[in-house]
């Protein structure tokens, strides 16, 4: 591990991060920054969300159970003409 000295920008302080360590990260313009218990974290921000086709091909493979959901979809429909203040966690 490096020590790395901070260098006053203004009324902050910054982190000068050499080329080298730049490139192997990827760090571009912009980077997140994590707070952990013991310290932050560093890393190029992460632009890859995932297309409608990938999102439908991992969901088909994660073999969740959905066999509840006409169940619970016949709930939402029997209660959702019912206020709040009426509805008692008894009727559910």
């Amino acid at each position: 591990m490096a020590a790395i000295k901070l260098t006053k920008i203004g009324n902050s302080k910054g982190v000068r991060l050499n080329k080298q360590l730049l490139n192997r990260y990827k760090f571009g313009d912009f980077i997140e920054v994590d707070e952990l218990p013991d310290g932050l974290l560093l890393r190029a921000p992460c632009d890859h969300k995932l297309s409608w086709e990938e999102t439908y091909k991992e969901m088909a493979e994660s073999n969740e159970d959905w066999s509840d959901w006409d169940g619970m979809k016949a709930k939402i429909e029997k209660f959702a003409s019912i206020s709040d203040e009426n509805l008692s966690t008894e009727q559910i």
